[in-house]
């Protein structure tokens, strides 16, 4: 800033003494003055592509409302909630904001914070404190009290490996820097909690059982980050264990090549994403030019976070907040198959065009169609071209009773290859057998016999095309309803 305020007086000198009775000095100063304001922004200027918030149903808070918001990490909360935080404390709406972890793990954040790699566990768990404090401070900039603020304390980045595979005998998941493997922090909601799945499920139902919510906001099931994925499938089982009536409200934080149009655009709407399933649907709380103002503010006081990743997170200073929420499929046996998903050619061309392995070598999702037969569960996958090696199809099916420890239910992974398939449970294998596939090109028929599922009277899956290093696609987690004749 220093260096921009120096080269502008010195531009302005000379400006002056070469323009004389040609231009007068106040418009030189001006001209200046908006030349600097511009290069020494945070970030790039405000352009009016959409000035006006979509058509989309607003979010309305009514007097006898307590909200509780569940946020992945430290600045979840203001980036995705930051209005609706002031909306209800303008309203005198109790508010309760849970961060599902410290946020650890961001290791380029601590770079640029420290100016050095934060590598050993302690160093880790320090810069988890310091996220920590950074939210009460942006807690006090939306006059929320201190205990209004629970840190669980689970590992950063971790949280979707324990969804997957550390339940009951399992033992605990290992942080991915700190290496704890159980919440090493004394400012945590349950110091010494095990990185375990009937742990996080103990926690979040014990908030929620006390706090007794009637909104509940939390990560969304489409976002690519897996501590947002997790969190929703683990607030889901808490709400059916406890048999809640909250409403369930959904925000999305990491999905490609959104928000639209990058950058800090305080005038324009945030728009959902184009390129989601066909029946998600979205509402909006609509924002005021003081609370975006404030909310950036909040923003600012996640300051390990703000110095690194600036432009992305003001994307989300927009004229509103988004939400939207996913229905459960409804299975009954006998009945015809239910279309979760269909891409028209048009919209197959468009994803792969955008794809990051091209047009020649993407393999998308093209149709998914799922039903009961004969105490099965048939999932029928159309790709838009063969799987090829080395890229494989993953699926997951994790079955729900009301009347069984979720922590004792199959947890079921297929891994679908162009030639074989593999079948395994909490991380072990099973039987191929244990699924018949049928395939036939980019066609895949799949039979997963419910008895395999525990006799599930709910089911989460989801589907992600992948390499060992990445994934080229992935779709939200749904919950399937099974009801048998």
């Amino acid at each position: 800033m220093k260096r921009y305020k120096v080269f502008f007086t010195e531009s302005q000198t000379k400006f002056q003494s070469s323009c004389q009775g040609q231009l007068t000095h106040r418009f030189w100063r001006s001209l200046l003055l908006v030349l600097l304001f511009w290069l020494a922004a945070d970030t790039d200027p405000v352009f009016p592509e959409n000035p006006f918030p979509p058509t989309l149903p607003s979010l309305t808070l009514k007097a006898e409302d307590r909200l509780l918001v569940l946020a992945p990490h430290p600045d979840d909360e203001t980036l995705n909630c930051g209005g609706l935080i002031q909306e209800a404390v303008s309203l005198k709406i109790p508010v309760r904001i849970v961060f599902f972890t410290y946020g650890e793990s961001n290791q380029w954040a601590f770079l640029v914070s420290r100016k050095h790699p934060v590598l050993f566990p302690p160093e880790v768990r320090l810069m988890g404190e310091t996220r920590r404090r950074e939210a009460l401070k942006a807690g006090k900039v939306f006059n929320l009290p201190e205990n209004s603020l629970i840190f669980l304390g689970y590992p950063d980045a971790g949280t979707l490996k324990i969804w997957e595979e550390h339940w009951a005998d399992q033992p605990p998941a290992a942080g991915l820097l700190s290496r704890a493997r159980a919440v090493p922090y004394a400012t945590a909601f349950r110091p010494g909690a095990a990185y375990k799945g009937e742990e996080i499920l103990r926690d979040l139902e014990a908030i929620i059982k006390e706090f007794q919510p009637t909104k509940i906001f939390v990560s969304h099931p489409l976002d690519w980050h897996p501590d947002h994925r997790s969190l929703y499938l683990f607030s889901l089982v808490s709400l059916w264990d406890l048999k809640s009536p909250a409403e369930i409200f959904p925000y999305l934080t990491h999905f490609p090549k959104w928000p639209v149009p990058p950058g800090y655009r305080p005038q324009l709407a945030l728009l959902p994403p184009g390129r989601t399933e066909t029946d998600l649907q979205w509402c909006q709380l609509p924002l005021t030019g003081e609370q975006v103002f404030r909310k950036t503010a909040a923003l600012k006081q996640h300051r390990s976070q703000y110095r690194s990743h600036r432009g992305y997170l003001l994307s989300f200073m927009r004229t509103n907040e988004l939400f939207g929420n996913l229905p459960p499929v409804l299975l009954r046996e006998g009945q015809p198959p239910v279309l979760v998903l269909t891409r028209t050619a048009a919209e197959m061309e468009e994803l792969a065009a955008k794809s990051e392995q091209g047009v020649e070598h993407s393999i998308l999702l093209k149709e998914k169609l799922i039903s009961l037969e004969k105490e099965h569960l048939v999932l029928t996958i159309r790709l838009s071209r063969p799987l090829a090696r080395e890229i494989f199809a993953t699926i997951h099916l994790f079955g729900y009773r009301a009347d069984r420890p979720f922590s004792e239910m199959p947890k079921i992974r297929l891994k679908l290859g162009p030639v074989h398939h593999h079948v395994f449970s909490l991380g072990r294998a099973l039987p191929d057998d244990s699924v018949l596939v049928k395939r036939e090109n980019s066609l895949f028929v799949l039979k997963i016999p419910l008895k395999l599922l525990g006799e599930p009277e709910r089911i989460f899956t989801d589907y992600a095309t992948e390499t060992e290093n990445y994934f080229l696609e992935r779709l939200a987690w749904r919950v399937i309803i099974v009801t048998k004749r």
